[in-house]
C-alpha cells in the first residue's frame, strides 16, 4: 500500500504517460550516458541501480529520493577508468546496504543523506580511491533503545585511499565508522551517538582532522562503549579531534607483540569520558597535546609501549571511579598513568589539577625506569592525594627532575607501598564489529 499510494502522487505531479522515476527507465538511461548525467527529477525512485563508471546520477534536489525496500537492491557504484558518482539525492534504506560499490576504479558521493532503518548506509570495498563530501548518514538506533537495526554507517574495506570531507555518520548499533586494511583521510565531521564504537579501524592507515566522537554509548548488557577503537597495527594520527562525554573509552589503540600500533593525537579535546580519554597498550609510540578533563579513572594510559611524548597538555579533574580487579573493587583516578619500563618517552609543557588519585603514576612492573625527560610538568595534587610517583621496580634517584610538584612532595609521594595501576584489568575485549 506505502508504494501505490506514493506512485499515484508521483504520475499525478508529472502529469505525463512514462514515469521518469521508474527504476527500469533510470537504468536504461545510466547504462547509455557513456560518460554523461542522469538525472533523478524531485520525485521517489523504488529500489537501487547500478551507476556505470564515469556516469552520474544527479537529483535536481533533496527531493530527488530512492527509496530501497528489503527485497531491493542498492544503489551500486560500478567503479572503472572513471569515477561513478552520486550526487544531491536522498537515500532511504529499509533494509540491506543502501549504496555501495563494486569493481576497482574510482568512486564519488557528494552532498547525499543517506536515512538507515535497518541494515548499513554506504559500504565500499577495495576500490582505488573513494572520495564522501558532505554526506550525512543517520540510523535508527538510540542510545537506551530497543532498536538496533541500523548497524553500520559506513564501513571500508581495501580501499587505497578513502577522502572524507565534511561527513556525518550517527545513531548505528555496531559502527559509525569502520575501516579495515584502508587508508582513511577524513577532514569536518563527525561520528556521534553511536552505539558500541564511533571509528574502529583495523590495519591500514587514519588522519582525522576536526572530527567530533562524542557520547558514544554502550551496547545493551555490555559495560561500555568506544568514541574509538583502534585494532593491531593501525597508524592514526588526529589534529583538532574532539571526544566528549561517552560512555566508557574514549580512544584505544590496542596493539599486541607484532601489531604494535603507532599514534599522535594533537590538539586533542577530551572531556567527561566514563573511562579513561586514551589508552594504549603495546604502541610502538604515542603522542598527545591537548585538553583533557574530568576523565574516568585516567586521562592517559599507557601500557607495554615505548616512545611516549606528551606535551603541550592540561590534565585535570580525573575522576576517581571503581573498577574491579578480579573480584575486588578498586578505586582509580590517574591523570597520566604508564604501566611498564616505557623506554625514549618524554614529558614536556604538561599541567596536570585535582587527579582523584595521582597526577602521574608510572608503574614500571618490576623492571628499571629507563631514563625519561620532564620539562615543565606541574602537577597540583588535593588534599590525600599523591602528586608524581614511580614504583615497583629500579627507581634510579632523581627520576622527577622537571616535575614541579604543589601540595605535596616527591618524600611524600613515594611513601607507602605499591599502589594498583588501572592495567592490570585493561579494556574488555574488542567490540564486536
Amino acid at each position: 500500500m506505502r508504494r501505490l499510494a506514493v506512485v499515484s502522487s508521483i504520475v499525478a505531479l508529472v502529469g505525463c504517460s512514462g514515469d521518469p522515476c521508474d527504476r527500469d527507465t533510470i537504468a536504461d538511461a545510466l547504462a547509455n550516458a557513456t560518460g554523461g548525467t542522469v538525472t533523478l527529477p524531485e520525485c521517489t525512485m523504488f529500489g537501487g541501480v547500478t551507476i556505470p563508471p564515469g556516469v552520474a546520477l544527479v537529483g535536481v534536489s533533496k527531493a530527488s529520493v530512492v527509496e530501497i525496500g528489503p527485497s531491493d537492491g542498492p544503489i551500486v557504484l560500478q567503479s572503472g577508468g572513471s569515477p561513478a558518482r552520486l550526487q544531491n539525492v536522498r537515500v532511504r534504506l529499509f533494509d540491506g546496504v543502501a549504496i555501495e560499490s563494486a569493481g576497482t576504479g574510482s568512486v564519488q558521493i557528494e552532498d547525499v543523506e543517506v536515512e538507515v532503518d535497518a541494515g548499513i548506509g554506504v559500504q565500499l570495498d577495495q576500490v582505488a580511491t573513494a572520495s564522501l563530501v558532505d554526506v550525512e548518514i543517520v540510523g535508527s538506533a538510540v542510545c537506551g533503545g530497543a532498536t538496533t537495526g541500523a548497524t553500520h554507517g559506513l564501513r571500508i574495506t581495501d580501499v587505497a585511499d578513502a577522502q572524507l570531507t565534511n561527513v556525518t555518520v550517527q545513531r548505528f548499533s555496531v559502527a559509525g565508522v569502520a575501516a579495515f586494511n584502508s587508508a582513511v583521510t577524513w577532514t569536518g565531521g563527525d561520528a556521534n551517538n553511536n552505539m558500541n564504537v564511533g571509528v574502529f579501524a583495523q590495519a591500514g592507515t587514519v588522519m582525522l582532522e576536526d572530527i567530533a566522537l562524542d557520547r558514544t554509548c554502550a551496547p545493551p548488557a555490555l559495560p561500555h562503549g568506544y568514541a574509538a577503537y583502534f585494532d593491531g597495527q593501525v597508524t592514526v594520527d588526529t589534529l583538532g579531534l574532539s571526544v566528549q562525554e561517552n560512555e566508557g573509552f574514549g580512544l584505544v589503540h590496542a596493539g599486541a607483540a607484532g601489531t604494535r600500533p603507532l599514534a599522535a593525537h594533537l590538539g586533542l579535546t577530551a572531556i567527561n569520558n566514563d573511562k579513561p580519554a586514551v589508552w594504549a597498550q603495546s604502541a610502538d609510540a604515542l603522542e598527545v597535546s591537548g585538553s583533557l578533563v574530568g576523565n574516568g579513572s585516567g586521562a592517559v594510559v599507557a601500557l607495554d609501549s615505548a616512545s611516549l611524548a606528551l606535551h603541550d597538555l592540561e590534565v585535570r579533574d580525573t575522576q576517581l571511579i571503581q573498577l574491579v580487579l578480579e573480584t575486588t573493587a578498586v578505586p582509580f583516578g590517574d591523570g597520566i598513568q604508564i604501566v611498564g619500563p616505557t623506554p625514549g618517552s618524554s614529558y614536556e609543557d604538561i599541567t596536570i589539577t585535582n587527579s582523584g588519585r595521582a597526577g602521574l603514576l608510572i608503574d614500571v612492573a618490576g623492571q628499571t625506569l629507563p631514563a625519561t625527560t620532564f620539562s615543565n610538568v606541574e602537577i597540583t595534587a588535593p588534599a590525600m592525594a599523591i602528586g608524581a610517583r614511580a614504583q615497583n621496580g629500579v627507581i634510579p634517584a632523581g627520576w622527577d627532575q622537571g616535575i614541579l610538584r604543589t601540595n605535596t612532595s616527591s618524600t611524600a609521594d613515594q611513601a607507602g607501598g605499591p599502589i594498583d595501576p588501572t592495567g592490570v584489568i585493561g579494556p574488555c575485549e574488542q567490540p564486536a564489529i
